[in-house]
């Protein structure tokens, strides 16, 4: 539940950077919102409506990365993609302000509700992926795509080789379960048995080539509940810390899985859906069932990581059951076809 923040008057030399415009007659605390990104919000009533104020964590994006995500966001807001919330400028024409070591960002707020899982229905799920695909569509048309391996892929890669046979994999058998977060122990003992279970397929995957792909501008942190909808159209799409240039297939797996989990018809409606706006190509086709398997598995063990071996504590205990908990369901209810192409 949303709290009033104890001190605004704190905030102060973050506002001091905008115009009068922007201050708040009134303001709200909001925590993480529910989120993972370690990202603090408030939401501000202010004379030009409803703002967003957002703090990074600590150098993650730096400023060099939030930048450059400015940089997407403006020039595909200037294309017309008004789903997309961009970062008002403060008074020296910047769009982010250093303030007691974090990055700050000031933005509209977007209107709407994350809910697709509680209405998904088709017209839902085209609205999303054509969201999606113009995104696309307008931030690659800023420059040339290079080419080259996913940078996705390389890091998945490295960090599943490391849960099958390095230092973590050992550690996490040795400290899965450990009784400090009972209800978290349950899952992982089982995503720890599905890791062994599949351990010969994986590693099977992990030897191929990663093949070289056109990349661009891609959101990476594309999922159900950064996914705003009023009724049945896109209102907003929110978070993008974690954007970097890489393949657009990144995006398209991500989303898919997030809103679906795994059906078979639904995700030929939704490439469909994306290809009507932007057409995939044979190899980036090829690359979905790859970056949704290893996903599944990246995506269930990175949270054992960050709570047996690195211990970190998280706002939304709830939340991160939840995610565990859907890729627990993704490896137990999918099978291993992969998503067919449409």
């Amino acid at each position: 539940m949303a709290i009033v923040a104890e001190n605004p008057t704190g905030l102060e030399p973050v506002w001091s950077h905008f115009s009068d415009l922007y201050r708040p007659s009134s303001m709200e605390y909001l925590g993480n919102h529910g989120g993972f990104s370690g990202a603090q919000l408030w939401r501000a009533e202010t004379a030009v409506g409803r703002l967003c104020l957002r703090r990074w964590p600590l150098d993650n994006p730096n400023e060099r990365q939030l930048a450059l995500i400015h940089k997407v966001l403006q020039h595909v807001h200037d294309q017309g993609l008004s789903f997309v919330p961009l970062p008002l400028p403060t008074r020296r024409g910047n769009t982010f302000v250093r303030h007691d070591g974090y990055l700050w960002e000031l933005t509209p707020w977007m209107p709407g509700s994350a809910d697709f899982c509680d209405r998904p229905t088709s017209n839902r799920l085209q609205a999303a992926m054509h969201a999606l695909a113009r995104f696309h569509l307008v931030a690659g048309s800023d420059g040339p795509d290079p080419l080259g391996p996913s940078p996705t892929m390389e890091r998945r890669f490295r960090e599943l080789r490391s849960f099958l046979n390095g230092p973590a994999a050992q550690e996490l058998r040795r400290r899965v379960p450990d009784h400090r977060w009972p209800e978290l122990d349950e899952p992982a003992v089982r995503l720890m048995e599905h890791l062994e279970r599949h351990r010969s397929r994986l590693a099977t995957i992990l030897v191929e080539p990663l093949p070289p792909v056109l990349q661009q501008p891609v959101i990476r942190d594309i999922w159900h509940d950064h996914v705003l909808f009023e009724g049945d159209e896109v209102s907003g799409i929110v978070d993008f810390g974690t954007m970097s240039i890489d393949t657009v297939v990144v995006d398209v797996a991500r989303l898919l899985g997030s809103l679906l989990e795994y059906d078979p018809f639904a995700w030929k409606e939704g490439l469909r859906a994306y290809s009507e706006v932007r057409p995939l190509s044979v190899g980036q086709r090829g690359l979905l069932s790859v970056l949704d398997e290893t996903g599944i598995f990246a995506g269930g063990l990175v949270w054992l990581r960050w709570h047996y071996l690195e211990n970190r504590t998280f706002e939304n205990r709830a939340g991160v059951l939840a995610r565990v908990d859907h890729f627990l369901k993704r490896l137990e209810n999918a099978g291993w076809s992969g998503p067919e192409p449409a």
